[in-house]
Order: structure tokens, then C-alpha cells, then sequence
């Protein structure tokens, strides 16, 4: 037996964000946690248009990825940003196409979504990290490439042997080995002297 209120009891119980709109963006039904999220009753936001919520930078996207929907696909899952009162979240969104025009295109579709927005804001540290990380990696390989230059550029460090000492005793005793111009120098004028 089919109980309305009941389904609306199970639906704003679910912690999970959900919105039911049509292709132009129109909603037709939202749970208590979507509802709550922007700071309205499920009521107010019947009605109003989802692209309201959705960030101007990822809407383009959004409505590519939802135009993907159809009979042979009708599930997609999208990550944007989502315009809420307390400031702009990252929501992961669980598509649904639930009805389809003879076409073939999207009219009607259900969204789950929850708030990964921690998750985003970890990612994109980590990724500076990564790249802080890079850098510094990138800066010592050219100090090191810089300093086996000078060990071997010398006429008097030629000799592989000679070269790859000085190239080893420069990297083993650090910043207080003489430079390496300066030790071929008179490496050389004792050789010739």
C-alpha cells in the first residue's frame, strides 16, 4: 500500500541530499537535507531553478555531463560546486535519468548528492604539496647537474677516473670541497710545475 507521508518520512530522514528536476533545471521535489542545506523548507524550493545553485563556473560542465543521460546510460556521477548560504561547498552528485523524451533526451532526473568538500580542500593541499615537493626536487637536481658540469668541464679533470673523484669527494664533503675549477686549476699547475 502506497503511503505518501511515509515516503516523505523515509525521503527526509536520508542524510543524503535529493532533488528531482526537470531538464531546464526546474525542481520538483527535494528531500529535508537538500532543503536544509540552503537554509529553506522543501516547499519554498519547489519550483525554483537548480541552476540558481550551481556554481557559474561549473554549470557549463554540469549540463554537458547531465545532457549524457539517456536510456542506454541513465546514471552519471558529477562533483561541483554547490552555492549554499554558508559560502560555496563541493557536492558529489549521484544522477539519475528518470524519464526520457522519445529522442531519447533527458526529461526528468533525481540527484543524490553529499558534501565532499573536506575531501576537495585535502586534495588541493596535498597537490600543493606535491608540487611545492617538485620544485624543490627540480631546484637540487639543477645545483647537482651545475656542480658535475664544473667537475668534469675542466681540461685537467678529463681523465674519467680523476673527474668522477672530484665529481664524488665535491658530493660527499658538500659546500666546504673547494670549487671545482679552483682544485682542476691547481691540480693542473702541479702537473705541469
Amino acid at each position: 500500500m502506497y503511503d505518501p507521508g511515509l515516503l516523505r518520512e523515509i525521503l527526509d530522514a536520508q542524510l543524503e541530499m535529493l532533488c528531482r528536476f526537470r531538464r531546464d533545471g526546474t525542481i520538483l521535489f527535494v528531500n529535508r537535507a537538500f532543503a536544509d542545506t540552503l537554509g529553506r523548507s522543501p516547499a519554498e524550493l519547489t519550483g525554483k531553478n537548480l541552476w540558481q545553485f550551481v556554481s557559474a563556473a561549473d554549470r557549463a560542465d554540469v549540463e554537458a555531463r547531465l545532457n549524457q543521460l539517456s536510456p542506454d546510460r541513465p546514471e552519471i556521477t558529477i562533483e561541483n560546486r554547490f552555492e549554499t548560504p554558508a559560502g560555496t561547498r563541493w557536492v558529489m552528485w549521484r544522477n539519475h535519468g528518470l524519464s526520457f523524451g522519445p529522442d531519447g533526451d533527458l526529461l526528468v532526473a533525481q540527484s543524490s548528492g553529499f558534501d565532499i568538500t573536506e575531501r576537495k580542500q585535502l586534495e588541493e593541499q596535498r597537490q600543493l604539496l606535491i608540487d611545492e615537493l617538485d620544485h624543490r626536487v627540480r631546484n637540487t637536481l639543477t645545483v647537482v647537474q651545475g656542480m658535475a658540469l664544473q667537475s668534469f668541464r675542466n681540461d685537467a679533470c678529463r681523465s674519467p677516473v680523476r673527474g668522477w673523484k672530484r665529481w664524488s669527494d665535491t658530493i660527499t664533503t658538500g659546500p666546504a670541497a673547494p670549487s671545482m675549477p679552483t682544485t682542476c686549476a691547481i691540480s693542473s699547475r702541479r702537473s705541469t710545475g
